[in-house]
């Protein structure tokens, strides 16, 4: 590829190339579970923050993000899909339901503890209703306020 075919494909205020707002969306996430990681507490992580890493200005995470609370909800979206991801690994080739439980119990509270500031902000609160149908949180069949649509 040339170097205009290849400066073509990006856009002159931003690093990523041009489409790439699903990518620029998972860094995003990614950095502001790291900030969350790193400090703690949800109240360091800003929208001013977050972009700050990523290296973008506030205003394009607005683009993917209504507001910090929606951010923090697609944080929860991912971390509910690392753990399915992990209670799924420990599942594997265990016939015995008992054993397969209590195999699924210790992982789901070794995830738990291995990262305590996530696992209290996952559970604190459902999110939001107008932030239910952007995130792909994962929701309890059956749980009150979950109706699926």
């Amino acid at each position: 590829m040339s170097t205009q075919e290849n400066s073509a494909q990006y856009d002159e205020t931003n690093s990523l190339p041009r489409g790439s707002g699903e990518l620029l969306a998972e860094e995003i996430i990614s950095s502001a579970t790291a900030l969350l990681l790193e400090e703690g507490d949800e109240a360091a992580v800003s929208i001013r923050a977050v972009a700050g890493r990523v290296g973008v200005t506030p205003p394009s995470i607005y683009l993917h993000f209504a507001d910090k609370d929606a951010l923090l909800d697609a944080v929860c979206a991912r971390y509910f899909e690392q753990l399915d991801g992990v209670l799924g690994e420990v599942s594997e080739g265990i016939d015995d339901p008992l054993e397969r439980a209590l195999q699924q119990g210790l992982a789901y509270v070794r995830f738990a503890v291995s990262t305590p500031v996530l696992y209290r902000l996952a559970f604190r609160q459902a999110p939001r209703m107008e932030h239910r149908r952007s995130t792909r949180c994962w929701r309890p069949p059956r749980s009150p306020g979950c109706r699926r649509p």
